[in-house]
């Protein structure tokens, strides 16, 4: 029974995948993107790739998923795809930043190849810590990446 609905489900999404758009109104091959809105987290469109540009943009857009039953559903996926970020955030820090000035190669590699070498054994009474921080955070992220795919899974079989 449960391989029958996973063949009905896999050929309604090829069904849905083939009445898609390829291009926009205006010609344009469509862009592919995933909603993080309040009322639509986590689900997929396809829309105009030129949406940026008021004279350009045509207005279309197409969903690829379904809406979510109800906002309970929104708000707990929002809420996880939020925390996922802020955890990748704390881990590995904003892309976003700038970068400081100056030659990388310059100020960082030249000093530390001119430096004197060190010996392969730690000093006495120096103690090699392990950061749990992060190790803790990496499973955090995973966790919250789990239980949205999850909760994501239960929204799409209630559907069947």
């Amino acid at each position: 029974m449960s391989s029958s609905s996973f063949v009905g489900s896999r050929s309604s999404n090829r069904r849905v995948m083939n009445r898609l758009r390829s291009r926009c109104y205006g010609g344009d091959p469509v862009g592919k993107w995933t909603s993080w809105t309040p009322f639509n987290p986590g689900r997929r469109f396809i829309g105009c790739p030129n949406y940026q540009d008021a004279l350009k943009d045509c207005k279309f857009l197409q969903w690829v998923d379904p809406p979510l039953p109800n906002q309970w559903y929104a708000n707990l996926i929002l809420e996880f795809h939020n925390n996922v970020n802020l955890e990748n955030n704390a881990i590995f820090g904003d892309c976003g930043q700038q970068q400081a000035e100056g030659n990388f190669f310059e100020d960082i590699v030249e000093q530390i190849v001119a430096q004197p070498p060190v010996a392969n054994q730690p000093a006495e009474g120096v103690a090699i810590q392990v950061q749990n921080g992060e190790e803790g955070g990496k499973w955090k992220s995973f966790f919250y990446v789990f239980m949205v795919s999850f909760v994501f899974v239960l929204v799409m079989l209630k559907d069947l």
